[in-house]
């Protein structure tokens, strides 16, 4: 874990410095930041809650002598998902191989997404995307990570190029990777919005988080007291 928390401060550290330097170190540093990152996680070995679990269902997927016979399967996994699994196992490839490549794609994603959309803050878009886009998603969710990678290289072109039918279709085949993908589908009415609704979306965004947060203050003291009493 040490290594996750040192690479966040080094993250934080280059991006003071990106302020105070020209565009073309801030570019450099970018890279650099973005190769030992990329590293991280395509390199990784039993990192994430879920990794072993994956590598225990693509075994188990490969028992499996047909498609017919993979759905016959009592594992747990979207459609899609199975048949992406059952082909790369076939193929021969192994886990810790079929880990690096979805790795290796959705890092690129992420990277690609970064490079189109943002002009003068990419080291502050990987530090935002580090806590969870890439611990969580990346590193140990892989199907949600998956979909993610697929909204950030295909998806948010269609949605800014107005091409909602198509960015339907893709989200809709996605589901079957994770069916997580639909909440995607919410995206669709950020067009509808004006100005002020968007304020009051935000206004009431912030007021459930800081409701949440304080009742788990709140809830944090009520149980440290409860404990203290107790042990009196």
């Amino acid at each position: 874990m040490s290594i996750y928390i040192f690479f966040i401060t080094f993250l934080i550290f280059v991006g003071v410095i990106t302020e105070l330097s020209q565009k073309s170190l801030k570019d450099i540093l970018f890279k650099i930041c973005s190769f030992f990152m990329g590293c991280i996680l395509i390199f990784r070995y039993g990192q994430g809650t879920d990794y072993f679990t994956y590598n225990y269902l693509y075994n188990q997927i490969g028992d499996a002598n047909s498609i017919q016979q993979l759905f016959e399967l009592p594992i747990h996994g979207e459609g899609l998902w199975k048949i992406i699994n059952y082909f790369f196992n076939k193929l021969g490839f192994s886990f810790e191989i079929f880990a690096m490549l979805i790795s290796v794609f959705c890092f690129l994603s992420l990277i690609y997404a970064i490079n189109k959309y943002v002009e003068n803050y990419k080291i502050l878009s990987l530090i935002l995307s580090y806590p969870t886009v890439f611990l969580v998603y990346y590193m140990s969710a892989i199907r949600q990570g998956i979909v993610l990678g697929i909204f950030f290289s295909v998806l948010l072109n269609n949605f800014f190029q107005k091409r909602y039918f198509k960015y339907i279709l893709i989200v809709i085949v996605c589901s079957f990777i994770h069916t997580s993908a639909l909440v995607l589908l919410l995206l669709l009415i950020v067009p509808m919005l004006n100005k002020r609704i968007y304020n009051i979306i935000f206004i009431i965004s912030i007021s459930i988080s800081l409701v949440l947060i304080l009742n788990n203050g709140i809830l944090d003291t009520i149980n440290r007291s409860s404990m203290q009493f107790l042990e009196r």
